[in-house]
């Protein structure tokens, strides 16, 4: 079941993998200089070098296209206007992500709040009953362990996790921050965010156990 789990994330993680962007033709720190300088050369280099990773955040925190065109628009529309709040006391990456992973955290609020949830949304919690994974069983071995079989079916396991456990895992797991960074990101101690992740990943592996013992019970 642990390797059924580790195939999953590998598979996301080779999934969106043509959407990392490559290294930008500016440093951090001249990127910097020239969003306060509101240089419009600045305003695309960042939308080239972060957007990407951004997009994807919003994409796998569950939200559709267009609200994640939105919420990107969002993110980067503060990052020019604020970036003289930007203290330089982390990395340009996780202030993105504290910006980007803020305006999720405000998108959820108002979908309950408009009792508007998007479809992925979940209130599961750890004593609840276990969701169903709503796939159909692989129809080969081979097709178990399809890419985009992997990906869909962990997006699902993933959308039915609570908020602060879903951007923890998403951050530490598929953008690659370590647990430092995440923990600047979301203004969390370490030990904080470490029970996040470990509670994700306990849900995680009990959802997606259940589903393969339902379609593969013959397999240990």
């Amino acid at each position: 079941m642990y390797l059924f789990l580790a195939a999953a994330l590998a598979a996301i993680r080779r999934h969106f993998s043509n959407f990392r962007p490559q290294c930008g033709a500016l440093t951090d720190k001249e990127l910097l200089a020239g969003l306060r300088r509101h240089d419009r050369a600045a305003q695309r280099e960042l939308l080239r070098a972060y957007g990407p990773r951004l997009h994807r955040l919003i994409i796998r925190a569950g939200f559709g296209p267009e609200d994640a065109e939105e919420l990107l628009h969002d993110v980067l529309l503060l990052a020019c206007t604020r970036v003289d709040r930007f203290r330089e006391e982390s990395s340009l990456a996780t202030w993105l992500y504290r910006l980007a992973t803020n305006r999720i955290y405000d998108r959820w609020r108002y979908n309950q709040r408009e009792k508007r949830q998007a479809p992925t949304e979940s209130l599961y919690r750890l004593d609840d009953e276990l969701p169903r994974l709503d796939l159909p069983p692989a129809a080969t071995e081979a097709d178990r362990y399809d890419r985009a079989w992997l990906a869909e079916l962990l997006q699902q396991a993933l959308s039915r996790l609570p908020h602060k456990q879903r951007i923890a895992f998403l951050l530490t797991q598929e953008e690659g921050l370590s647990y430092d960074e995440a923990a600047a990101t979301l203004e969390l101690s370490r030990n904080a965010l470490e029970s996040l992740i470990f509670r994700a990943r306990q849900q995680l592996r009990r959802m997606l156990q259940k589903y393969y013992e339902e379609n593969y019970p013959n397999r240990k």
